[in-house]
């Protein structure tokens, strides 16, 4: 027998994304175990992060754009105040928290990546949980009762350790990459902003090449994307509200 079936379904409490309401607001959670997992100034963790927001918001989910993350272990014994403060945040909204994962709410007291893998969360450590996140409603990407192979599976796709995206058909993955590229281009950032595409790359989990491939892509008049980043008036524009909605909508021609 499944190891999980014997977790009592009231605590569960924990559910699939098809269940969550679009127009319900919910906040992005993403927790590493290790530095050394979320990467050089946890550029891996906030990348991961980012793509889940990313698809969250172009499947017409009501999300924030601005993730929360944090690097500590998933016992309830430990300490984890992103959580709490993303729960709290949740709960003054009316909303919602969805992660990756199971795993990344909690993981039982008994685990151990070798030795016992397979352990299942108990009661109790639902029991804090819930507790811990003001009891607002949790969701995963990843089916709650999934095996511990199946989660580590879609753990790696969404990771990106099985291979990045080799093209961006995201309108809020590639509007994020121009706006951070044309922020780079600042006068305070010293330089072009076609200098920065390695670290836009690194930030957003895909690799320079699909950046410049995106960059060639053509509007409606001819003009490459690369060339409109390029044009002096968004060169040195402030993004505002207005320009952020020019820029998505001539987007949505490339996409």
């Amino acid at each position: 027998m499944d190891q999980q079936q014997s977790i009592p379904p009231p605590l569960w409490g924990i559910n699939h994304v098809s269940s969550l309401p679009k127009d319900k607001p919910a906040a992005v959670y993403l927790r590493m175990s290790t530095s050394s997992q979320a990467g050089d100034r946890r550029r891996k963790l906030i990348a991961q992060a980012d793509r889940i927001t990313h698809w969250l918001l172009d499947e017409g989910y009501s999300v924030d754009e601005e993730p929360w993350t944090e690097v500590a272990l998933g016992k309830m014994t430990a300490e984890r105040p992103v959580l709490e403060h993303a729960a709290e945040h949740a709960n003054k909204i009316g909303g919602a928290l969805i992660t990756r994962d199971l795993a990344r709410y909690v993981r039982p007291e008994n685990y151990h990546r070798v030795q016992n893998r397979d352990a299942a969360v108990r009661p109790k450590d639902y029991n804090r949980l819930l507790k811990r996140t003001c009891k607002v409603p949790l969701y995963t990407l990843c089916p709650p009762r999934a095996a511990e192979d199946e989660r580590v599976e879609f753990a790696s796709r969404w990771g990106g350790k099985r291979g990045r995206p080799s093209a961006i058909k995201n309108l809020a993955m590639a509007l994020n990459i121009c706006t951070d590229l044309l922020y780079k281009s600042h006068p305070a950032r010293n330089g072009r902003w076609q200098k920065s595409i390695p670290e836009v790359a690194e930030k957003h989990g895909i690799s320079s090449k699909t950046i410049d491939n995106f960059l060639g892509k053509r509007f409606e008049n001819g003009q490459t994307v690369r060339q409109f980043l390029d044009d002096p008036e968004w060169l040195r524009a402030d993004l505002d509200g207005s320009k952020i909605m020019e820029l998505r909508q001539r987007l949505k021609y490339v996409l």
